[in-house]
């Protein structure tokens, strides 16, 4: 048996969900306010079992669900308006405020069979065979409000799952 301790910093294009405009002249003019998602923490476990005295070996690797998660809310500068960026343009263009949010979750799980195959005294063949299955799960949750925007949600979400 074994664990290791995971430091993920995980990055994703594509989290703006606003960009302020102080002068408020229909011409966005301002920094582009976006999501981060920080550091997590995470173990990955390896438990084996090796039956008595063979050269076999049949480990399974399991990292656990990691998370990361960010919300941020903003508000639009003192006689300016905050621009959306999640929502379909003509739909709500500004807003006044807007909460933001996002989620992480992945998963990995390996299992491997392998064998020890001693050649010499100082040399060792092994051979090995697994799969690893993951599954990723992000969403970005918007909601704006004042101006335009009455409370319209807007989420993005997007799931994956894969297996070699």
């Amino acid at each position: 048996m074994s664990a290791d301790y995971l430091l993920a910093f995980p990055r994703r294009g594509n989290m703006d969900y606003a960009i302020p405009d102080a002068t408020n002249n229909r011409t966005p003019e301002g920094p582009i306010r976006r999501l981060d998602w920080s550091a997590s923490s995470g173990v990955r476990a390896l438990a084996g079992w090796r039956p008595g005295g063979g050269l076999g070996r049949f480990p399974v690797r399991v990292h656990p669900t990691s998370t990361a998660t960010t919300g941020r809310p903003s508000t639009a500068p003192t006689g300016g308006l905050l621009y959306a960026t999640q929502t379909r343009p003509g739909l709500v263009d500004t807003a006044a405020n807007v909460d933001a949010s996002s989620r992480l979750a992945y998963n990995v799980y390996d299992l491997t069979v392998g064998r020890t195959v001693p050649l010499e005294n100082f040399f060792s063949l092994r051979f090995s065979a697994g799969a690893r299955i993951a599954a990723i799960y992000q969403t970005i949750d918007t909601t704006y409000n004042g101006l335009q925007a009455t409370t319209p949600a807007c989420s993005t979400a997007t799931r994956s799952s894969a297996a070699g």
